[in-house]
């Protein structure tokens, strides 16, 4: 997921652009934060790029050899986890991935969380994308 994310801020960054990663917890998560310096993802098309095979920019679909399906699967894993990830991008502005996970190093946290399943999925065991 991190490497996805990292791979995308390199992918659509400008030349010399830059890249930041940052963590840190919070009392009931792991954060990390993925921001670059690129052109920002369309208003229109941040609700829609986390579904499979979306591309924001259709002229590069398929063109580049990437299939669309990368926050996607980020999506999927994240959730898997417990967490979640938002993305916000505005002119001006660095376009900046949030993933929230819950800290497993916290017992009240830890039993919201159990093989790898979001307390209340009710035995689903499997992510399909």
């Amino acid at each position: 997921m991190a490497v996805n994310l990292l791979t995308n801020s390199v992918q659509y960054n400008h030349n010399g652009g830059r890249v930041r990663v940052i963590t840190r917890a919070d009392s009931d998560a792991a954060i990390l934060m993925v921001a670059n310096t690129g052109p920002p993802i369309p208003a229109e098309d941040l609700p829609h790029i986390f579904e499979r095979f979306y591309r924001a920019d259709k002229s590069r679909a398929r063109a580049d050899g990437r299939s669309g399906l990368g926050l996607a699967i980020c999506l999927a894993i994240v959730q898997a986890h417990g967490g979640t990830i938002a993305v916000s991008s505005a002119p001006e502005t660095d376009t900046l991935f949030t993933v929230r996970l819950p800290r497993l190093d916290r017992p009240e946290q830890a039993a919201k969380v159990a093989c790898g399943r979001p307390h209340g999925w009710k035995g689903r065991r499997n992510v399909h994308i």
